[in-house]
């Protein structure tokens, strides 16, 4: 930090001593040397200008007597009103009564058109009884263009991906409407039903992508709206007494990123639609419970119905439905583990890490 640079103190104390700057010392030299404003006041009046601060108002580095008067008259430098909520004696209060200063601002020298961004540091020494401050002002202004053209370029980006999201859900919606006319036209029952099943993957997708699209985030979902807005359309697909069912969704703040978050949707979507179709001959008494649990840089997702389960001896590992593969090739996708637990009912227990 500026207050703690090794000069300070004792340069505060030869000014009070000896009210000015001995030429070929070691601080002139210093000073002299730095590209950067710096200036030596006491109580209001200017003792010493480098020769940064010289140029920067165009004044003959050392005049000393030009620069007094430019002083006085306040011609010298001017603060743009917006980055200052001080009056002149205001800001000398604030000045004099403390070890430091310190703000970025915008300033406009007697040669500058424009203002300029300065980084503006105006410090005291230890000794209470001393009325000698040092101001520096680094001018900044080239790095706060940069900065300024750099968020303007993040916010085009970020604007242009959430187009991208907006165009690919809305593509995912066109596709969905193809597969929903083409099953209009099927009477086979089964085969209508795979055509709804693709249906809701498709759309499962589609989700993901609408939130990314309306989220400030863009590289992360909320897991349990997500999860949420899946159940209920799935519940929406296979109607009827799917509408008994208990939903007991995970209450909590946990998100994934946009490479975990759709995998896991897909895989929500293909168990808990294998446990609406399969699980329940008492839907009055049916639950599923949809849990997701982060400790120590790891992900535990628990899908679990309280339903009929498995027949014993089933094989996990050899899935014979289209909905269980495409849980074996996700799960796989996001390099994780599943564990099925069949009793009292059917629980998947995926594990992956953040």
């Amino acid at each position: 930090m500026i207050e703690n640079l090794a000069f300070i103190d004792p340069l505060s104390e030869y000014l009070v001593s000896h009210k000015k700057l001995p030429e070929e010392s070691l601080l002139w030299n210093l000073l002299e040397s730095i590209p950067t404003n710096i200036s030596i006041w006491e109580s209001g009046k200017i003792l010493y200008a480098n020769s940064a601060f010289y140029n920067a108002i165009g004044v003959d580095s050392g005049n000393i007597d030009e620069l007094m008067q430019l002083v006085e008259e306040d011609k010298y430098f001017s603060v743009h009103p917006d980055d200052l909520d001080l009056s002149s004696d205001e800001l000398k209060k604030e000045i004099t009564g403390s070890l430091g200063f310190h703000r970025e601002l915008r300033m406009n020298s007697r040669i500058d058109s424009n203002y300029k961004w300065y980084n503006t540091y105006v410090v005291k020494g230890k000794d209470p009884k001393s009325k000698i401050v040092i101001e520096i002002d680094e001018d900044i202004h080239e790095k706060k263009l940069a900065e300024e053209n750099l968020r303007i370029a993040l916010q085009e980006k970020e604007l242009l991906i959430k187009e991208i999201h907006h165009r690919v859900k809305n593509n995912f919606q066109v596709i969905s409407s193809l597969l929903m006319l083409q099953s209009r036209k099927i009477k086979d029952k089964d085969m209508k039903l795979i055509f709804e099943e693709s249906q809701s993957r498709i759309m499962s997708m589609a989700a993901i992508h609408e939130m990314l699209y309306k989220s400030d985030d863009l590289e992360h979902i909320d897991f349990r709206s997500s999860a949420n807005e899946l159940i209920g359309r799935l519940v929406e697909l296979y109607d009827g007494r799917t509408n008994r069912v208990r939903f007991n969704i995970a209450d909590n703040n946990i998100e994934l990123s946009v490479d975990k978050a759709i995998p896991c949707s897909l895989i929500i979507n293909e168990l808990v639609s294998n446990s609406l179709k399969y699980a329940f001959s008492d839907y009055d008494n049916a639950e599923i419970t949809i849990d997701l649990e982060k400790e120590n840089g790891n992900f535990r997702l628990s899908i679990r119905d309280n339903g009929a389960g498995f027949p014993e001896g089933y094989e996990f590992d050899k899935p014979d439905t289209l909905g269980l593969m495409i849980v074996k090739t996700l799960v796989s996708q996001l390099s994780a583990k599943i564990e099925l637990i069949n009793k009292n009912g059917v629980e998947y227990i995926i594990t992956f890490k953040e």
